[in-house]
């Protein structure tokens, strides 16, 4: 039996970040995929703690509300996978404050896609702020809008 977390083959030391996906595993039974990333732009949001929004009509049905932050705690720290684990039950994306995203999904392909799809909002929502202001974006405008 393998013991999960610990490292089984290879010389190299398990990562400091496998207490988060394991802590994902053990929240979301639907999840067979867990992707971390350093998007640079994501990233940017959450070090200013703005959440990112579903800016357009494809990415609203797979991340129907604010992608949330995760406040910064130490990696590999308990608090800090304790908080992931909090806010992934309710979403299939979270923002890791100064550190990233972290997507989940079905398969490893689908926590990918969903990865770089908020990357992609992440990058129109900025542009978007820069080019009309922050009234450019509202989540209640965004749920009329899709709800039509």
């Amino acid at each position: 039996m393998v013991k999960v977390g610990k490292r089984f083959v290879g010389d190299r030391p398990v990562s400091v970040e496998a207490p988060v996906h394991l802590a994902v595993y053990r929240a979301r039974g639907d999840v067979c995929g867990v992707v971390h990333s350093h998007a640079p732009v994501a990233t940017a949001f959450g070090i200013a703690g703005i959440e990112i929004l579903p800016v357009v009509i494809e990415t609203f049905p797979v991340v129907p509300k604010a992608v949330p932050i995760v406040l910064f705690e130490m990696l590999g720290s308990r608090k800090f996978a304790d908080a992931v684990q909090t806010k992934i039950k309710a979403c299939d994306a979270v923002v890791l404050e100064n550190h990233g995203i972290l997507t989940v999904g079905g398969s490893i392909e689908t926590a990918c896609s969903l990865n770089v799809m908020v990357e992609e909002t992440a990058k129109l929502q900025y542009m978007a702020t820069l080019l009309a202001g922050n009234k450019a974006i509202s989540m209640e405008a965004l749920k009329k809008t899709c709800q039509a």
